[in-house]
């Protein structure tokens, strides 16, 4: 699956530090756009569905998992660890804030293969020593292992 979503080290970032999700995912959608897996299109797709649609889940590290369908040249997952949490809004739809340690952005133009990621993901999203080796990971290199090994 994960060969699929183009998903790589390059792909993979611990410990960032960002004031909102906003300026979290416009780094990580200019990154995904300078590696050819999105277009221009894609950043105000993206912010557009988080707010009529949000991410944000209350696992036992609280994580997020955004992803829309416009926008995308290629399919990718993209992975980012927080050192300091940012605020997502809850998905079950509370309009509650989220702080958020994990991110999970993936795109995809087919709505059957992005309900099959989000099914392969929630056996991660809801084992907290699964999230939490995320959390803790080094470097991207051993972010990208996990995950991979996760996901399998």
């Amino acid at each position: 699956m994960l060969d699929a979503l183009n998903f790589s080290e390059a792909n993979s970032f611990v410990h960032l530090n960002f004031p909102s999700a906003e300026n979290l995912l416009h780094f990580l959608a200019d990154h995904l756009n300078n590696a050819k897996f999105v277009t221009e299109d894609f950043y105000p797709a993206l912010l557009a569905r988080e707010k009529q649609y949000p991410t944000g889940l209350e696992t036992p590290i609280p994580i997020s998992l955004p992803h829309v369908g416009e926008g995308i040249r290629q399919p990718f997952l993209a992975i980012a660890t927080l050192e300091e949490p940012v605020l997502f809004k809850d998905m079950g739809g509370s309009n509650r804030d989220i702080p958020v340690r994990i991110v999970i952005l993936f795109g995809n133009n087919s709505s059957d293969a992005q309900a099959g990621i989000l099914q392969k993901l929630s056996g991660i999203i809801q084992a907290e020593e699964k999230l939490k080796e995320l959390l803790e990971s080094p470097s991207a290199t051993a972010l990208y292992e996990s995950f991979k090994n996760m996901i399998g």
